[in-house]
């Protein structure tokens, strides 16, 4: 239309210039100009005409379901919601409208707060009926109105049995039982609302007793590991005789008296009770379970006073400790005050002094797996000079951590960072080439693995938290090229990675490689190990040890360096890794003149064919997978290039995998893109009396697992929600631990994706762990957006660029939670061999292309930040 009414300009003024032989015309709109001039002029005389740009129409014809906000309604291109975090309201006629902005292009202005109308339609009925109900025979009562929940619905709910009776009568909600014992079904309606379709009919099967029900009342119990005075008590509303038993898989923490109730403590963690009501003759047995949380102690500290002396020129123990720690192990570190403890440097050492002055020595005793920490306390210790006399005094306050010792020679003492969500510190001895790990404890596993207190410190990129258990001597000054575990810290490990708890791999970083061995692999070590302790080695090889038949294979090859892997129990080695797998990775220098794309892995069997394996040199390092540990050797080839700088799947190097196994998941897809995925759409919110959790679909996913907790707990081993709807990315969790959720509190949640193969799911990826704030908390809120400062950022190879984001709190006036729930800001790139980014948002250019930088907040609210390398 608007081309034809330009064109209807032009031609009348064309006609004019018929009229005026001397004269052409020039118009222009949109910064387009068309000039008509006569043929037969002798002079010219020209009119520019131009056309301004028009304002923008409102978009029409957008729709939505009640329930969602303006992000799930699309906009034309040039359009966005002044603030698509609003609700899209009830279903009202005619459409509500809502403030939108237009950015302006060649033809329309831009414009702000433009009225758009959005039609809102009825959502899926969100009630729920509960599939069974139990009353006794002879005339008793049940109101199903308890079975229904509507779960915001307000359309009127009816009861009707559709067949036989069974003598039973219905009055509205209310079932009145007849003389028969059996079952009646109830058949449950609710009727469309103003915003919710109706709900299709659900059925109720009501048992119909013989002997009415009666109702245990009891309480979970709390204690502490050594706590001998802890039971548990019931009572029962029916004549019952009350009993108690260990539910099967908890034995390992408690046993219980079966008459009383007292209980027995065995081991930190939580339990199941089984509480029964016995059959009588007027009531049917009942049964209730209760949950018994077993804490860790508190560790005692050894008696310690100060060693005040007269300056002697000596250097000696600054303190006595008499006795020894209860629950844990004693260590200390000299500080600069009596009142704050130090956070860095704490020893098992007692600390020593010769100077004359004061001394402020800081000890506690660290827990073991049954102990937490004792208090720190401060003791003063004086060293006067020779005409001086000394005093002493003593002081609390809190604790610390350790931190490398200073290595000694020819054993080194190293303190070894253990992380993958969080990091614990162990110490190793390191002589002759090999680190002796100490015991690495359930305590220590638990705390690196919990996923729901990330603060935001390591290596976390937020598309898919660390997936890896990183055991790191690589930083070691002495050469390591073995790492000793004992049994049990392997055994440890391997239930790690087993569990549901986002650990897939164990990674064991050495000074000359790094070791990543999948759940498969390091439970095949662990089940053949036969000693009290498992050693993996990796060490370089002569050629001449190798037998004549490998010697033979590596002689076409210009230059090989041979090397050997394996682990060894008892004198015995270990290769076979049943069915798992390993990622080796080999630090590497190529020889000088000589391409790093032409190094290759060799397999060298004893007997038979060499095989290449596929071979990436990436930071520094050779690497490639393997499914056993043998001999091999890095040869160079010239007829062959490796597969450095090639595409392995991941969108990124290896280097930059963020703990994630080599390979493809069920779907094809890395667990990294596939995390890239369901994050997109991941939001967490609470409204109502429910938590709300959405998430991007995931390509092939046939499962969701979604799993939710308060902050100040655990996450449960169980998910709270199961999906299995291929289509469906989105539930409401209206209980948590079997109870209506606590408003005031603060949740966590996350969200993994399966895929079923052979009747087994395969996980694909999963979300990040997102925290929220109850809707009546007093003092925090939640993140409602992410604002940038730029939305785009164009980099040249090796250059980089700091995203600066800021959010925007539902309320103003309460504050956001703080890091100990999740850093303020999270990170991911989408294709990291384009761009990395690291936690604090610092994007690094690697190669020409475009990608985009995901921006996550507490709360898995998301922005994104496109990237432009040249």
């Amino acid at each position: 239309m608007r081309k034809k009414r330009i064109l209807s300009i032009v031609l009348t003024l064309a006609m004019l210039v018929g009229m005026f032989p001397d004269m052409s015309l020039t118009a222009s709109a949109a910064g387009e100009t068309k000039e008509i001039t006569p043929t037969n002029t002798s002079g010219t005389m020209t009119i520019t005409l131009t056309i301004p740009k028009k304002n923008p129409t409102a978009p029409t014809g957008l729709t939505a379901t009640y329930g969602q906000t303006l992000a799930d309604v699309t906009l034309p291109t040039g359009w966005t919601w002044a603030d698509s975090t609003q609700s899209v309201g009830n279903v009202v006629s005619p459409a509500s409208t809502f403030k939108a902005n237009f950015a302006g292009d060649d033809n329309y202005n831009a414009a702000s707060n433009v009225d758009v109308a959005v039609t809102v339609s009825k959502a899926a009925n969100p009630a729920t009926v509960a599939s069974t109900a139990t009353v006794t025979k002879g005339g008793k009562t049940i109101n199903l109105a308890g079975s229904v929940t509507l779960n915001g619905a307000t359309g009127a709910v009816t009861y009707a049995i559709p067949g036989d009776t069974n003598g039973c009568t219905l009055n509205g909600s209310v079932l009145t039982s007849g003389d028969n014992a059996g079952s009646v079904t109830v058949n449950v309606t609710v009727a469309a609302d103003n915003n919710y379709n109706a709900l299709d009919t659900k059925s109720i099967n009501v048992t119909i007793s013989d002997k009415d029900t009666q109702t245990i009342t009891a309480s979970d119990v709390t204690a502490s590991y050594g706590d001998t005075s802890k039971k548990v008590t019931a009572t029962t509303s029916g004549n019952g005789t009350i009993s108690y038993a260990v539910k099967s898989g908890s034995e390992e923490y408690i046993d219980i008296d079966a008459a009383t109730g007292a209980l027995t403590i065995k081991k930190i963690g939580t339990a199941i009770v089984i509480i029964t009501a016995a059959e009588t003759g007027e009531y049917a047995q009942a049964t209730k379970e209760v949950t018994v949380t077993i804490n860790k102690a508190s560790a005692v500290a050894a008696t310690v006073t100060a060693n005040n002396r007269t300056y002697d020129g000596m250097d000696k123990p600054l303190v006595n400790v008499t006795g020894t720690a209860t629950g844990g192990t004693m260590q200390y570190v000299l500080g600069s005050n009596a009142t704050n403890a130090p956070t860095e440097n704490w020893s098992t050492t007692i600390p020593t002094g010769k100077d004359a002055k004061t001394y402020y020595v800081w000890y506690k005793a660290v827990g073991d797996e049954t102990h937490t920490d004792s208090e720190a306390k401060c003791i003063t210790v004086t060293i006067s000079s020779e005409s001086n006399g000394g005093s002493g005094g003593s002081s609390s306050s809190g604790g610390g951590s350790s931190t490398p010792s200073t290595p000694t020679t020819p054993t080194e003492s190293y303190t070894v960072p253990v992380s993958s969500e969080n990091t614990v510190n162990v110490t190793t001895n390191i002589s002759n080439g090999t680190a002796v790990v100490s015991e690495i404890t359930q305590s220590d596993i638990d705390k690196i693995v919990d996923n729901g207190n990330n603060s935001g410190g390591g290596d976390n990129t937020g598309a898919s938290e660390n997936t890896s258990i990183t055991i790191d001597v690589s930083q070691a000054k002495s050469e390591v090229t073995s790492v000793q575990l004992s049994e049990k810290t392997v055994e440890k490990l391997t239930e790690a990675v087993k569990a549901d708890n986002n650990v897939e791999s164990v990674e064991i970083k050495m000074t000359n490689a790094t070791i990543e061995l999948d759940g498969a692999a390091l439970s095949a070590v662990s089940e053949q190990a036969e000693g009290s302790s498992i050693k993996l080695v990796v060490e370089d090889t002569q050629t001449t040890k190798l037998n004549a038949t490998q010697q033979e294979s590596l002689k076409q090859f210009a230059s090989a360096k041979p090397f050997q892997a394996y682990f060894e129990s008892n004198g015995k080695e270990i290769h076979d890794f049943k069915g798992g797998k390993a990622t080796v990775s080999i630090k590497f220098s190529p020889e000088s003149g000589r391409d790093v794309k032409h190094y290759h892995m060799y397999y060298l069997p004893v007997a038979g064919a060499i095989e290449r394996y596929v071979t990436r040199y990436v930071d520094g390092m050779l690497s490639f997978v393997t499914t056993h540990f043998s001999d091999y050797a890095i040869v160079y080839d010239e007829t062959m290039e490796n597969e450095t700088g090639k595409d392995d799947g991941t969108g990124g190097g290896s280097s930059e995998t963020g703990g994630e196994s080599n390979g493809n998941t069920a779907n094809g897809k890395t667990t990294y893109q596939n995390a890239i995925s369901i994050n997109k759409g991941l939001k967490v919110s609470q409204t109502g009396s429910k938590i709300n959790v959405s998430w991007g679909k995931v390509s092939g996913a046939d499962r969701y697992e979604i799993y939710a907790a308060y902050c100040t707990d655990k996450f449960g081993k169980k998910p709270v929600k199961i999906v299995t709807k291929k289509d469906v990315t989105s539930v409401t969790i209206t209980k948590l631990n079997g109870k209506k959720l606590v408003l005031t509190k603060n949740f966590k949640a996350y969200v993994v994706a399966y895929k079923t193969v052979d009747g087994s799911k395969k996980k694909l990826g999963r979300t990040i762990t997102a925290h929220i704030v109850g809707r009546k908390n007093k003092t925090y809120t939640n993140v409602k957006a992410i604002k940038l400062a730029k939305n785009k950022a164009t980099i040249k190879v090796g250059k980089t660029y700091k995203i600066k984001a800021s959010v925007v709190l539902v309320d103003s006036k309460k504050k956001m939670l703080s890091d100990k729930h999740a850093a303020t800001f999270r990170y991911a790139s989408s294709d990291k061999k384009i761009a990395t980014v690291d936690k604090n948002g610092k994007v690094t250019a690697k190669k020409k292309g475009t990608c985009y930088v995901w921006i996550y907040a507490k709360n898995g609210y998301a922005n994104k930040v496109k990237v432009t390398v040249k």
